[in-house]
């Protein structure tokens, strides 16, 4: 029995290119939510230099996530930033009893 191939796209079309993904972004991208998160994840360890722990707080939270990168924006440390954020922020938020939707700005 022979198999044969068929070709799916038209001859006068090139083909789409296929983008190939680090071990890591596959990870990110099947147990931390989509290509999004694991390329800000990626971003804000690569970039930022953000622990693990400060990754995961701050990607799994979108307005505060959101928040972060505005104040990078505005040319602030990204580390002295993710402190402040991750320590007085959330402190302040809790003791208001505010989400980070709720973030005054």
């Amino acid at each position: 029995m022979s198999v044969k191939l068929i070709r799916m796209v038209p001859r006068n079309v090139d083909p789409v290119p296929i983008h190939l993904y680090s071990d890591e972004v596959f990870y990110y991208i099947k147990l931390k939510g989509g290509i999004c998160t694991a390329e800000k994840r990626i971003r804000f360890k690569n970039e930022y230099k953000l622990s693990d722990n400060e990754i995961d707080i701050l990607v799994g939270d979108k307005p505060l996530s959101e928040f972060y990168e505005r104040v990078i924006k505005e040319g602030t440390n990204p580390k002295a930033a993710a402190n402040w954020i991750l320590g007085d922020l959330l402190r302040m938020l809790k003791e208001k009893r505010l989400t980070s939707e709720q973030i005054p700005i």
